[in-house]
């Protein structure tokens, strides 16, 4: 299933990166600097109990087209 995460924020790149992790297909919309930021470096969440630094490399885009067809949008 393709899944698009509409909005880069914590919340939603913390769903991101949970759907990674598990494998799923899933693409984040972002924009301006939270777009090139994700692009070059992925999503970095580091857990404010433990300082456990989660980084994973996840498609991210900044427009979405006519054509491109999701089976489940997140908003």
């Amino acid at each position: 299933m393709k899944t698009l995460i509409f909005g880069a924020g914590p919340i939603g790149r913390w769903i991101a990166l949970g759907l990674h992790k598990a494998g799923k297909d899933v693409i984040l919309l972002a924009g301006n600097e939270t777009y090139d930021l994700i692009k070059n470096n992925g999503i970095v969440l580091v857990d404010g109990y433990t300082n456990e630094k989660r980084v994973a490399k996840v498609k991210v885009t900044d427009k979405l087209n006519p054509e491109d067809q999701y089976e489940l949008i997140v908003f």
